[in-house]
């Protein structure tokens, strides 16, 4: 997922403007091939529903306090942070015990060994 930053020519300047200080666990915010872009991302193949929420609220506040836009697909469509968050709502919106029961069924289903543990440069939390 990019985020275009309209505002942030340099990228380092974003990222000492970011409004967080921690993404989560499983999601990174990085700068993007030397561009005024930033890159959310998880490494997980299959996000527990638990994680998808968190990544999209995340990537909703992000885009809602900082100028710019947010495309999920490489850059050919950008979207406000209004129109992200109506496209997600049904997952954003979730409650707590909804986002809870779902995602212990989907544990039961995912097997571990699929997902990059090992991946170069990320920490674990």
């Amino acid at each position: 997922m990019g985020l275009r930053l309209e505002e942030y020519p340099d990228t380092e300047a974003f990222f000492d403007k970011v409004p967080v200080q921690n993404a989560g666990e499983n999601i990174v915010i990085r700068p993007y091939r030397h561009q005024p872009k930033a890159e959310l991302v998880t490494y997980l193949k299959e996000p527990l529903m638990i994680t998808q929420k968190a990544y999209y609220v995340f990537a909703h506040y992000i885009i809602a306090h900082l100028p710019g836009q947010i495309s999920e697909d490489e850059g050919q469509t950008w979207l406000t942070a209004k129109q992200y968050y109506q496209r997600h709502a049904d997952v954003i919106e979730l409650s707590g015990a909804e986002v809870r029961k779902i995602s212990l069924e989907q544990a039961g289903k995912t097997s571990l060994e699929e997902e990059p543990w090992d991946t170069p440069g990320v920490i674990w939390a």
